[in-house]
């Protein structure tokens, strides 16, 4: 079972809001966050995402190419997943799975450190990265992930350890899958990933407005939603543009769910 989580600061993006909201906001600018989420377990660490490539410091073009220019990310050395880890006396090696929701570059930029860890992710969405559909390929940049890693490929919703369950969330990409945690003391919390950037996507149903598919994305908010009400889950979405929400994250989600923000 899950004892602990921590959210993991991975920088910021500044975005236009007509990527938030599908049709809404354009010419908007709104910084949010990039997070990782890490869960500490009976049987060991698990990460959800991991982040920005820290390369990007030293060699922006070499490592994120346009995006360089087109989308500069806000990063430090601090937001490097390693040095993240480090801040709770951890190491890459004492992380025995990783979870990669989808592999955006925002999302797989720290895999390339994880030599020892098993790495979940659905089949479909790692065909599809490694060739991606050339409307859809700017988000994918294999240099962060096509190293010789241990890759688990998942078909479907599937439990992986004892309360971590993946559920498959396409439509932001073509595999897109979230996390569906039940802590020890029966908490439960939804990591949404991509599949729902900010409350308001999942509570009026608006997805992002950079979709591979936007009517499989509003069949996963739905799904999200349905769960949240069945299961009286809390969810945390992954791009809140609401600068103190992972500040008072404590006082919005269940205090039983044992959390903090690093």
């Amino acid at each position: 079972m899950v004892k602990k989580i921590w959210v993991l600061k991975a920088g910021e993006l500044d975005l236009d809001r007509s990527i938030l909201f599908v049709g809404r906001g354009c010419g908007i600018k709104e910084r949010v966050p990039i997070t990782m989420v890490l869960l500490e377990t009976d049987q060991g660490f698990v990460l959800v995402d991991t982040g920005m490539n820290p390369n990007g410091l030293r060699d922006p073009e070499g490592t994120w190419g346009p995006r360089a220019k087109d989308l500069i990310p806000l990063i430090t050395e601090e937001d490097d997943v390693r040095n993240r880890l480090e801040k709770l006396n951890l190491h890459p090696y004492d992380i025995s799975h990783v979870i990669n929701t989808h592999m955006h570059w925002d999302h797989t930029g720290g895999n390339q450190f994880f030599t020892k860890s098993k790495i979940y992710v659905q089949r479909t969405e790692y065909r599809y990265a490694m060739y991606p559909d050339p409307f859809y390929a700017a988000s994918y940049m294999k240099n962060h992930y096509a190293h010789d890693l241990d890759y688990v490929f998942i078909d479907g919703d599937s439990e992986i350890l004892d309360g971590i369950y993946l559920l498959s969330t396409p439509g932001h990409t073509a595999g897109h899958q979230s996390v569906f945690v039940t802590m020890e003391n029966g908490a439960k919390i939804i990591i949404a990933g991509d599949a729902a950037y900010t409350w308001e996507s999942v509570e009026k149903i608006i997805p992002p407005g950079n979709c591979y598919d936007m009517g499989r994305s509003v069949l996963s908010l739905q799904k999200l939603k349905t769960l949240q009400k069945l299961t009286g889950s809390d969810l945390m979405p992954s791009h809140e543009p609401n600068h103190e929400f992972y500040h008072k994250i404590l006082h919005s989600f269940n205090q039983s769910l044992n959390l903090q923000v690093i």
